[in-house]
Parts: structure tokens; sequence; C-alpha cells
């Protein structure tokens, strides 16, 4: 994650957060999606995992609409 980071690779970002979430890894998932500003997948993520309120608060936060 952090060498797709530098080097600024979206597409590759996006595949790993995809083989992250189908491999249970929501952590991984989760910061890939952040630093992609995917905010409302970031919502179903938690949701999805169980951590309502988590989701609550983060929509809140950064993905008022």
């Amino acid at each position: 994650m952090l060498l797709l980071l530098a080097k600024g690779d979206r597409i590759g970002l996006s595949k790993l957060a995809g083989e992250a979430e189908a491999k249970g890894q929501n952590n991984v998932a989760f910061a890939c999606r952040l630093q992609l500003g995917e905010t409302e997948k970031c919502v179903e993520l938690l949701v999805k995992t169980g951590r309502a309120p988590e989701a609550a608060l983060f929509a809140r936060t950064y993905a008022p609409s």
C-alpha cells in the first residue's frame, strides 16, 4: 500500500482495496478507500463490518451529503 501511495497509483490502490475487502482485511481496505477519497465506500465498509457508530461519525465528518 505504501509503495502504491508513493507512486500515486490510484488504479493499484483501488485493486488493493477490492482484494483486501474480499479477504476480510478491512483496515487495509478502509485505508485505501480513504486515500482515494471514496468516503461513501468507507461508510459502507464500516456499516458492513458492524461498526455503525463509527460509520455515523465518519459520515457526519467526511461525507455530510
